[in-house]
């Protein structure tokens, strides 16, 4: 009988024990966990755009002034380094503006080829996408009746700006400028001969002048001095003070100025240009000696630019 009992407890202990272990095992299975050696994992960041930025401008290599050419455009050529630090492969375009410094609207003045000019830039040294700089060229074709800004010109209180701006996909960048002075430049462009045709001893050209007109090619108000020589002919000469000019178209005793060897300053209406080309006409005749020419004439008429009186 205890035999018995003792054989009951051991297969109890026995079921005990595989219960406990079915559940153990039971236990484990449900928490494991399987893995690889290596996993990966993405990153990801978004960078901020740079604006670009221009600096060190420089006009004309480092000239002090811009020296127009009478009757001609003259180049103007601006410079900038343009960085932008995402790459300088993200600037899109550069613009430049040449200005009169102290006209109104500044940087955002409207063209007139007296004051303000517009162009886009050409960008060129930028290597490639890890490179953070380029370099901006801007080219002004500057009229030679652009507004004159040094000492003694209407405008000596200011002078000219050259404002170069970058721009990127996030739009404009910062611009960067310098100043400049115009110079004054004066010129004129005179009919090139004055032709009297054929006229007798004693006689003189009476109503019929010949007309000489005068074009403005600096950028100030001008008037013209005026001198002549003495027209040597085939036999003798006909004196210089026979030549006599005019602004109104009169016969020649009515004409009022008498040609000399001396420069003297005729006050003619020759204004700074700024829209159409400016001009004014002189009306000239000639007196012939009574007696001592003969065969053809030639002399010379020499006419200067000088400041308006």
């Amino acid at each position: 009988m205890k035999k018995a009992h003792l054989i009951s407890g051991i297969v109890l202990v026995a079921v005990i024990v595989t219960a406990v272990v079915i559940h153990f095992s039971t236990h484990l299975k449900d928490h494991t966990i399987k893995t690889d050696v290596t996993q990966n994992a993405d990153t990801k960041v978004n960078i901020t755009n740079y604006v670009p930025v221009a600096s060190g401008t420089d006009i004309d290599s480092g000239a002090t002034s811009i020296n127009l050419s009478a009757g001609q455009t003259t180049s103007v050529a601006c410079t900038a380094t343009l960085t932008d630090n995402n790459s300088c492969t993200e600037i899109s375009a550069a613009d430049a503006v040449l200005y009169r410094t102290n006209i109104g609207g500044g940087a955002t003045c409207s063209t007139d080829a007296n004051n303000c000019y517009n162009v886009s830039c050409v960008i060129s040294d930028c290597t490639g996408p890890t490179d953070t700089a380029a370099l901006a060229t801007c080219t002004f074709s500057v009229e030679y009746y652009a507004d004159p800004t040094d000492p003694g010109s209407a405008n000596a209180g200011t002078d000219w700006t050259c404002q170069i701006t970058p721009t990127d996909g996030g739009g404009a960048g910062t611009a960067d400028s310098k100043t400049i002075e115009m110079a004054t430049t004066r010129g004129l462009d005179v009919t090139d001969e004055i032709d009297y045709g054929t006229l007798a001893l004693a006689a003189d050209t009476g109503a019929t002048n010949q007309l000489v007109t005068i074009r403005n090619t600096g950028n100030e108000d001008m008037d013209p001095e005026i001198s002549g020589t003495d027209m040597a002919c085939t036999v003798g000469s006909i004196p210089v003070a026979n030549l006599k000019y005019d602004q109104n178209d009169v016969t020649y005793a009515s004409l009022s100025q008498t040609l000399a060897a001396t420069a003297a300053t005729y006050n003619l209406t020759l204004p700074q240009r700024t829209n159409g080309v400016v001009t004014d006409d002189v009306y000239w005749g000639l007196s012939m000696p009574t007696t001592g020419v003969g065969g053809s004439c030639t002399g010379q008429n020499t006419f200067t630019a000088v400041s308006g009186i």
